[in-house]
């Protein structure tokens, strides 16, 4: 007769696999790859947002701070836009040409909102005076329209001329022309000043006794 103790097999018994733990396990893996392709589309999905193409305007020729943009200053370009990038559009171009542009805008470079303005360059309080000016009384640098500048005035030609004040008027750049020789070759430039000056300003330019300097950060 065989012992009992031959019967019983050596070491722990491994329990026997149940049918509800291995759906668990299948349930649990189904639902990581459905949480993997998940975020794979919505990342997809954000970088194509985020890198989309576009048509955007962009500067196709210079054009001078404080002038009036036109249509042919622009062209439209096709961009990819990155985040931060903030263009105007092409279909939004009625949205830039007529308006003035804040700052010089340079060929190749697209435009943006805040390159653009419409603010007036004469004031309601303001007054457009024309000043005839020979080149030697007038800033090495080009003016533009919108440049902030000073009227000076120079000693009238009298005996008397030294005694007369010195006076200065503030004005901004309205237009610009003229071919910058002397006399009646020389520029016609247009600013905005004071009401209260337009009357002083005008007497100061029929008597060509005006210097234009154009103010630090004009």
């Amino acid at each position: 007769m065989t012992p009992t103790s031959a019967l019983v097999p050596p070491g722990p018994l491994t329990p026997p696999r149940t049918l509800g733990q291995r759906r668990t396990r299948w349930n649990a893996l189904a639902l990581a790859v459905c949480l993997m392709a998940l975020g794979g589309l919505l990342s997809g999905f954000a970088f194509l947002t985020a890198t989309r193409i576009q048509s955007c305007l962009a500067v196709s020729r210079a054009v001078a701070a404080g002038a009036t943009i036109s249509t042919s200053d622009l062209r439209t370009v096709q961009i990819t836009v990155a985040p931060g990038l903030l263009p105007i559009k092409a279909k939004n171009i009625r949205d830039a040409v007529g308006k003035r542009a804040a700052v010089t805008l340079v060929p190749g470079t697209l435009l943006t909102a805040a390159q653009i303005t419409d603010e007036a360059l004469v004031r309601p309080d303001q007054r457009q005076v024309g000043v005839g000016l020979p080149a030697n009384r007038m800033p090495a640098r080009t003016l533009h329209p919108g440049d902030r500048v000073q009227l000076v005035s120079t000693p009238p030609e009298a005996a008397n001329a030294s005694a007369a004040p010195v006076l200065r008027f503030d004005a901004t750049v309205v237009d610009l022309s003229g071919r910058g020789g002397t006399g009646v070759d020389g520029w016609v430039v247009h600013v905005a000043v004071a009401e209260r000056d337009a009357t002083a300003v005008v007497t100061l330019a029929a008597q060509s006794r005006l210097t234009i300097v154009l103010r630090v950060g004009g």
